[in-house]
C-alpha cells in the first residue's frame, strides 16, 4: 500500500492557502484519480485531522510500527515549500526540513527522515522578511498564482501515479524537471 499524505490545517479558513497546498492537492487527487480504480486500490490518500505544525502526532498514530532505520518507500508527504518559487515542485527522500514546522514535527515524532516528500513551491519572486513570510504562507493564492499551481496538476498527477506504480526514479525525474 502507498500512502499519500497532504499536510494542511483542518479548518475552512485555511483552505486554498499556500500552507495548505498539500492537503488541498490530496482533495484534488481524490477527484482526479477517482476513475482509476487500480491506482486507488493500491493507495491511501490521507489528510491529517490536526494542525500542520502537529502533523507528527497524527502520523505517529497512523504508523505505529514505523522503524526509524527502515526504508519507508511507501510514504509520500506533500507539503508547501518556501525554497521553491510558485509553479515549481521537487520530490526528495529524506533531506532537511527547510524550516517547515510540519516536517519538523513528523521527524520528531516518527524519529526518521526516511520517506518521500513532494514539495510544492509557494515562494514569491521577491524574498520577504520573517513577519511577511508568516502572512504569505497563511495567505490565499492570487489569481496568477492559482494559474501556476493549476498548471502543475498534470505533472503532479504523473509523479503520483509513477510513485504508486513503484517507478520512483521516473517519479523524481518528472517532479524535478524544470
Amino acid at each position: 500500500m502507498k500512502y499519500i499524505i497532504g499536510l494542511g490545517n483542518p479548518t475552512k479558513e485555511y483552505r486554498n492557502t499556500r500552507h495548505n497546498i498539500g492537503q488541498d492537492l490530496v482533495f484534488t487527487l481524490e477527484k482526479v484519480l477517482s476513475q482509476e480504480t487500480l491506482v486507488l486500490s493500491k493507495t491511501k490518500l490521507i489528510t491529517l485531522p490536526g494542525y500542520i505544525n502537529e502533523s507528527g502526532t497524527a502520523l505517529k498514530k497512523l504508523f505505529k510500527n514505523i522503524k526509524p532505520d527502515s526504508e519507508n518507500e511507501n510514504i509520500l508527504v506533500i507539503h508547501d515549500d518556501l525554497d521553491q518559487t510558485i509553479g515549481r515542485m521537487k520530490m526528495s527522500y529524506g533531506g532537511n526540513s527547510g524550516g517547515h514546522n510540519g516536517i519538523n514535527s513528523i521527524w520528531s515524532h516518527l524519529k526518521t527522515k526516511n520517506y518521500f516528500r513532494l514539495k510544492i513551491g509557494i515562494s514569491p519572486e521577491v524574498k520577504k522578511g520573517k513577519d511577511e513570510v508568516h502572512d504569505h504562507v497563511l495567505g490565499k493564492f492570487s489569481n496568477e498564482e492559482s494559474v501556476l499551481i493549476k498548471s502543475l496538476l498534470p505533472k503532479i498527477k504523473e509523479t503520483i501515479k509513477l510513485f504508486i506504480e513503484g517507478d520512483i526514479n521516473k517519479a523524481i525525474e518528472i517532479a524535478n524537471r524544470k
